[in-house]
């Protein structure tokens, strides 16, 4: 005789329900998402490493740099080996330099605008098992980000030679390498697709970035970058009549307006309070969702961005890289308010803001653009 089905017994509504497997309920390879590469039990000793890593390189690379810093202000008469040349910067590390800018703003324009407009099967669905909902703060993010990263690319496209654009590719990718790190390494977000595709695009971009980041890092060393020994980047550099004097304020004016933003943006649950005031949905995204890789991609990215800018305000490469942005934000923004593109909050009092601020900004670094003399700037520095 067939055997009688067995009554479910009735669960309280603060009770555990045996009746469902609720290990496979939360393993990510039962909804078809990929696990971290690090089990659980070593996350903790990851960070360990990561960070005691962290504080170690810059503790060395501070040490190195005031060493030259205390020799360069030595007697003359024993002047350092490595500053006997009034330009130190040699042709083959100019030529390193705009050569990495060119490879990778060529493949990164490339990648970052067929992401904007390719449909979700054939680019985001690679890596995804879903796409931020189109009318969500998940989905305008991932468009600031690529937004974002295609002003960096551009620019690096028009001025290669720019060491200014080089500190904004290091930092970016390098930033943009830590969220991948946490989701390819830490599972952090879910919805990664767990294909064999899937993984190898994930770990593509994760070595990417890290190769890029290591790359630029190494070529600004050898252009003296972080130094100034030959004298042309000050950082309060207003350039001989003053021609970069309106650049050196745009600068830091507006990485000090923004970079409060990216940081809130890119900061657990203070992204969820910042944008809570611009979406009408609260929280606007889920926690460790893949809504929440693309906010905090860009949130970090324009973070890093805003502190280039601060730190190198004299710099035509870093104007140009906030023209195009604003440029492109400002397009953007015009359909959030005037064509209501996504459910959005406060459409007339607050996001008039970025607007605004947006068309002001691209008018005034044009301007500063045009009298630091960006349009004679030679094209290969060598």
């Amino acid at each position: 005789m067939p055997e009688s089905p067995v009554a479910k017994t009735p669960v309280a509504a603060n009770e555990v329900d045996e009746n469902v497997d609720v290990e496979a309920q939360y393993d990510p390879k039962s909804k078809g998402e990929q696990p971290g590469y690090l089990p659980e039990a070593y996350h903790t000793n990851a960070w360990n490493a990561i960070f005691g890593f962290a504080i170690v390189y810059l503790a060395g690379l501070a040490s190195t740099y005031t060493f030259k810093a205390m020799e360069s202000h030595r007697d003359s008469v024993f002047p350092p080996t490595w500053a006997k040349d009034t330009d130190p910067v040699t042709v083959a590390a100019k030529e390193y330099l705009w050569k990495l800018n060119i490879v990778f703003g060529a493949f990164f324009t490339a990648n970052c605008t067929f992401a904007l407009f390719a449909p979700f099967s054939m680019f985001f669905g690679l890596f995804n098992n879903e796409d931020p909902a189109p009318r969500s703060c998940g989905k305008m993010c991932q468009r600031n980000m690529l937004l974002l990263f295609l002003a960096i690319e551009i620019s690096a496209l028009i001025l290669p030679n720019s060491r200014g654009v080089g500190v904004v590719q290091m930092v970016a990718f390098g930033l943009f390498s830590f969220n991948l790190f946490i989701a390819c390494f830490f599972g952090h977000y879910t919805g990664r697709k767990n294909t064999l595709l899937g993984k190898i695009s994930w770990f593509f971009y994760l070595a990417t970035g890290v190769l890029a980041t290591g790359f630029f890092a190494d070529a600004l060393v050898q252009n003296h970058a972080f130094d100034n020994l030959d004298g042309s980047q000050g950082i309060n550099d207003f350039g001989k009549n003053g021609e970069r004097k309106w650049l050196w304020y745009l600068n830091t004016t507006f990485g000090a307006m923004y970079c409060v933003c990216g940081l809130l943006i890119a900061l657990p649950s203070t992204d969820t309070w910042f944008f809570s005031f611009y979406f009408s949905k609260v929280p606007a995204f889920v926690p460790q969702s893949i809504d929440q890789f693309f906010t905090r991609s860009f949130g970090l990215i324009l973070f890093g961005v805003n502190v280039c800018q601060m730190a190198r305000p004299s710099c035509t490469g870093l104007g140009l890289i906030a023209f195009f942005a604003n440029a492109f934000y400002f397009v953007h923004f015009a359909a959030v308010v005037g064509l209501n593109t996504y459910d959005i909050a406060n459409r007339f009092t607050l996001w008039p803001f970025y607007n605004v601020s947006t068309t002001v900004f691209t008018i005034l670094f044009g301007i500063a653009l045009h009298k630091a003399g960006i349009t004679t700037s030679p094209y290969q520095a060598w």
